[in-house]
């Protein structure tokens, strides 16, 4: 997955800044938790098993618009195993 951040991310050290096991379900805790965080990366796996997510360039905001950048992406296991990314563009690895 490191492969496809921007290169001055690569190797910084991350933090968990919101977990349904630990957080609960509430949107307002997450936005909450994630006011002060700039380059996330959010993975969700659903209750079929599925395992997608984004990596986010600006800070979360409640917003009817898209927002982020051209490194702004997102992604998805396919079958658990072969991960597809998806950028603002269309162009898929």
């Amino acid at each position: 997955m490191t492969h496809y951040l921007p290169m001055h991310l690569k190797y910084l050290e991350w933090t968990l800044a919101f977990s349904i096991n630990r957080d609960g379900y509430s949107p307002v805790t997450f936005f909450d938790n994630l006011k002060e965080f700039e380059n996330t990366l959010i993975v969700i796996k659903d209750s079929n098993g599925c395992v997608f997510g984004g990596y986010c360039t600006e800070k979360w905001k409640c917003s009817k618009k898209f927002y982020g950048n051209g490194e702004s992406f997102v992604f998805t296991f396919n079958n658990g195993k072969d991960l597809s990314v998806y950028y603002a563009t269309g162009v898929s690895d």
